[in-house]
């Protein structure tokens, strides 16, 4: 039987290419996050199947992140591997129902890309494995770095490969964040008090506009009162006033909507979201591994 190396050398003589371009394989090293990064940027691109699931998901329709001009695929022989992925529980980013499956916009997106990826490789059998890391987050500026210390530990524990419960990027010098897959979307909630026509809000200026136009509306600030005084101060600006409540129900709520179905059941948490976005920044968050 002929060796294929021995075969291979013999055409990198003829051909005049090195020998060791020639019995190059693909890597046996997998590199989770290169995977899965290259899996969103295909995604990301492909129609609009990520505004699709945002929407189903979150209940207002946006854009995927951009993505760098590659990631390109690496050059890898997957086999049969399993992927884990560390999660927290989090609501309609990541549940699990009462049959065990894993729903919502984050356990969607990682079940997409797992797909991707076998699709992609020859071979290919790469499992998803669901990793739970329990932990209550709190409402507040505090979430975000509670998420990221409790996923960090994670993966320098070695019980996960990827933390796939996005946050706002926090500098660490072990960490890599993958491709953002998501951008924070703070919206304006109507609470329904007066029942007031808003189906004119459409953007920050519409908003504005109706603010100066009913002046006295009162804000709950859940995103914090910087967010709230950029906001005033547009309203100020053409001449409204807008105050924040201080008791009672008010108008409108400053509400982050990853955090809207902890407030459902609050009679201060009915009303309709507004597809607008009070902040002057953008926000974009990622999952992360551990620095090669």
């Amino acid at each position: 039987m002929l060796n294929p190396s021995r075969v291979a050398l013999a055409a990198a003589l003829f051909t005049g290419c090195s020998a060791i371009e020639a019995v190059q394989a693909p890597s046996a090293v997998v590199h989770f996050d290169a995977l899965l990064s290259a899996a969103f940027a295909e995604y990301a691109k492909d129609g609009d199947a990520y505004q699709q699931s945002h929407h189903r998901h979150l209940g207002v329709t946006q854009p995927p992140p951009s993505t760098p001009a590659g990631p390109l695929w690496p050059d890898v022989e997957i086999g049969a591997r399993t992927l884990r992925l560390g999660y927290i529980v989090e609501h309609p980013l990541h549940t699990v129902d009462d049959t065990g499956r894993h729903v919502g916009f984050e356990a969607e997106l990682a079940a997409e890309l797992v797909r991707r990826i076998n699709a992609h490789y020859r071979g290919a059998q790469l499992e998803l494995s669901w990793v739970l890391v329990d932990v209550d987050l709190p409402v507040g500026p505090q979430k975000n770095s509670t998420a990221f210390r409790e996923l960090a530990e994670g993966l320098r524990g070695d019980r996960f490969d990827v933390a796939f419960s996005c946050i706002i990027p926090v500098p660490a010098t072990d960490i890599v964040y993958l491709s953002p897959t998501m951008t924070m979307f703070p919206g304006i909630m109507y609470t329904g008090r007066d029942n007031l026509d808003v189906s004119g809000i459409h953007d920050r200026d519409s908003l504005v506009a109706f603010l100066v136009a009913h002046p006295g509306m009162t804000f709950v600030h859940g995103m914090g009162l910087a967010v709230y005084n950029e906001l005033a101060a547009d309203v100020s600006k053409k001449g409204g006033k807008i105050s924040v409540a201080s008791a009672g129900l008010p108008h409108f709520r400053m509400a982050d909507i990853l955090g809207l179905s902890k407030m459902q059941a609050r009679p201060m948490g009915q009303g309709t979201l507004l597809d607008v976005n009070p902040r002057l920044t953008v926000q974009r968050k990622a999952t992360f591994a551990l620095k090669r």
